[in-house]
């Protein structure tokens, strides 16, 4: 897989930025010249990441 050319926090701002509502997920995507299928994986791992990590925190166990 190719290397992103955007870093973790920027993904994350533009994934906020969505989130948001104030523009659809197409402008955004077309804001920062993204595919709309990079943006729907970036949100995927996010919630991903986000249930790993509640799901860690919540039993206590460390990976």
């Amino acid at each position: 897989m190719q290397k992103s050319q955007f870093t973790d926090e920027q993904i994350v701002a533009i994934l906020q930025q969505a989130e948001k509502g104030d523009k659809s997920i197409s402008e955004v995507c077309r804001q920062h010249n993204i595919a709309e299928n990079s943006f729907y994986r970036w949100r995927i791992l996010s919630l991903a990441q986000s249930l790993w990590r509640h799901e860690h925190k919540r039993s206590g166990t460390r990976p």
